[in-house]
């Protein structure tokens, strides 16, 4: 990664130093996510991302539960 552009509040430009086709595979592995600070500790049980979708609920062994953002 050269360099990393803020946008607009929901878009960021990462300009690579040389073409990399697996960039985005990579940018999808769980080193490559960012979290915030506050839900760190709760993300395992609790987690918080962002998209279109947003998580309700966990039965553990069963199912998750998410629903479309409003």
């Amino acid at each position: 990664i050269d360099t990393v552009e803020v946008v607009d509040p929901l878009t960021v430009k990462v300009t690579l130093k040389q073409p990399n086709g697996d960039f985005l595979y990579n940018m999808g592995w769980a080193a490559a996510v960012i979290v915030a600070p506050e839900s760190a500790d709760t993300n395992k049980e609790k987690p918080v991302g962002t998209g279109p979708f947003k998580f309700d609920t966990w039965a553990k062994g069963s199912q998750i539960v998410i629903s479309k953002n409003p």
